[in-house]
C-alpha cells in the first residue's frame, strides 16, 4: 500500500481517499481542482499538470474559477457548470450524453486509451479495476476502443465531432511518431 489513488489495499479495496480528499476536510471542491491531480502528475516523466495549465482548458479554468461551482454535489458539466473542464471533469465526472449516462468513477483509467508509461506506448488492453459501492475491487476487461469512445462521448459535451476527431488524429500521430 501507498497513498496513491490506484493503490491496492490488503483488504481487497482499491485506492486511498486522502490521495485526492484532504484528511482535514473531505471536500469535493478541493478534489476537483487540477492542482490536486498535479501533486502526483507533474515533472519530466509525466507532465500532465504542466500540459493542462498551459492548455486552453487550464487557462479557461483559471480565468473562470468563480463560475466552476466546484462544491456542487453532482457537478455535471453543462448543467452545474460550463466554464471549463478540470482533470476530474473528463476523467471522473458523471455525464449525461446523447448516448446515455456515464457514471462518475474513481477509476481514472476508464477513459484513457493509450498507456504512455512503458518505453513503447501502446493502446490499453489490460484489465481495469473498478471499485464497487461496497469498496471491493472487480476487474473488468475494457478494450482501448471502448475507453476512447467513452472519452469522446465526454468531449462531445462541449466539442463538435470534427474537433474531437481532429484532436485524436493529432494525438495518435504524435504518439506513433514519438
Amino acid at each position: 500500500p501507498n497513498s496513491g489513488i490506484g493503490r491496492f489495499n490488503p483488504d481487497g479495496t482499491l485506492g486511498s481517499c486522502n490521495a485526492c480528499h484532504s484528511r482535514h476536510e473531505f471536500s469535493k471542491a478541493l478534489s476537483r481542482q487540477p492542482e490536486n491531480c498535479g501533486k502526483c502528475h507533474m515533472g519530466p516523466d509525466h507532465p500532465q499538470i504542466e500540459i493542462y495549465n498551459e492548455s486552453k482548458h487550464g487557462i479557461a479554468f483559471r480565468n473562470q474559477l468563480s463560475e466552476m461551482n466546484l462544491d456542487h454535489p453532482e457537478w455535471v458539466v453543462g448543467r452545474d457548470y460550463s466554464a471549463a473542464p478540470t482533470c476530474a471533469t473528463c476523467h471522473m465526472s458523471r455525464y449525461e450524453t446523447a448516448t446515455g449516462i456515464q457514471p462518475a468513477t474513481h477509476d481514472v483509467g476508464l477513459r484513457i486509451s493509450w498507456t504512455l508509461r512503458p518505453p513503447i506506448s501502446m493502446l490499453t488492453t489490460s484489465h481495469t479495476a473498478i471499485v464497487g459501492d461496497d469498496g471491493n475491487v472487480a476487474k473488468l476487461d475494457v478494450p482501448w476502443d471502448k475507453k476512447r469512445n467513452d472519452m469522446k462521448d465526454v468531449c462531445a459535451a462541449c466539442h463538435s465531432n470534427s474537433h474531437i476527431e481532429g484532436f485524436y488524429s493529432q494525438y495518435d500521430a504524435l504518439v506513433n511518431l514519438y
